[in-house]
Order: C-alpha cells, then sequence, then structure tokens
C-alpha cells in the first residue's frame, strides 16, 4: 500500500478517545489484540509462500508464543512497547477519516540466532581444545 493522500483540510481520527484508559479504548473499540511483529529477513517471504501453497499459518499463545507456517516453527518473545502506538484504518472511499483498529501495546520478536547460540560457539572451541588436549597426551604416553 503507497501513502495515503491527506486533504488539505487534514484528517479526521475516528473511534480512539483520549479521555479512556488504553484497555479500555481497546476493548470498546475492536475485538482484535493488535501486536507489532518483527521478523527476520526472508521470515515473512516464506509465510507468504507457505499461504498461497494452501499450508496453514498460525500463532500459538500461551507460555511460549510461537508462528507456525508450513512445516515450520518460529519461537517469538512478546515484549512490552515502552509508548503504546495507535492503529488506523484507511478506507479510499473516505479519505478524510482513519478509523481507530487498536492499541499497539506489545511485539512480538523472533529470537536473534545470536541469543539461541550464545554459547554454542565457545562450548565447541572449548570442547576441541580438550580433545586436542586429550589427543597430546594419548600421543606423549606412546
Amino acid at each position: 500500500m503507497g501513502p495515503i493522500p491527506i486533504p488539505e483540510k487534514g484528517l479526521i481520527l475516528q473511534g480512539a478517545s483520549t479521555s479512556a484508559s488504553p484497555d479500555t479504548v481497546v476493548a470498546a473499540e475492536t475485538k482484535s489484540q493488535v501486536m507489532r511483529l518483527d521478523l527476520a529477513d526472508g521470515v515473512l517471504e516464506d509465510i507468504m509462500r507457505a499461504s498461497k501453497m494452501g499450508k496453514d499459518v498460525h500463532m500459538s499463545f500461551g507460555k511460549n508464543v510461537t508462528l507456525h507456517y508450513g512445516n515450520r516453527s518460529q519461537q517469538l518473545l512478546s515484549l512490552a512497547q515502552p509508548t503504546p502506538s495507535e492503529l488506523y484504518n484507511y478506507t479510499p472511499d473516505k479519505e478524510d477519516e482513519l478509523r481507530f483498529a487498536g492499541l499497539i501495546t506489545h511485539k512480538l520478536a523472533q529470537k536473534k540466532a545470536q541469543e539461541d547460540i550464545a554459547g554454542a560457539d565457545a562450548a565447541m572451541e572449548a570442547l576441541k581444545n580438550q580433545m586436542a588436549d586429550h589427543q597430546q597426551n594419548k600421543n606423549n604416553k606412546k
């Protein structure tokens, strides 16, 4: 979607109440839960490809948040946004109006590969050193 044309008279933001708490606004204006989703390069393309092939794409919430697409799964971290953001819908037939869709209070982010394997490189290096020391000791005993 391209940029939204803004009329000279401005835009009307419909539905968001500044006097209500964020929880009240979301409950009153929409039943949809809105979250920002941060994915690594290529994951969105994989999700779109799986969807086009008719494979299931869904999220599982609970203790661990998991994105399932096709035969793959990605575990996601749920992080509170320091500053909530409002999300609005634009309809071309109502050029001067944006409708409140929800409040973004959390983001779901993919676990970084570096975090998942943080100690793996160090552990592999230590194992290689131990094996080399063992081989050296074995050769010295001969």
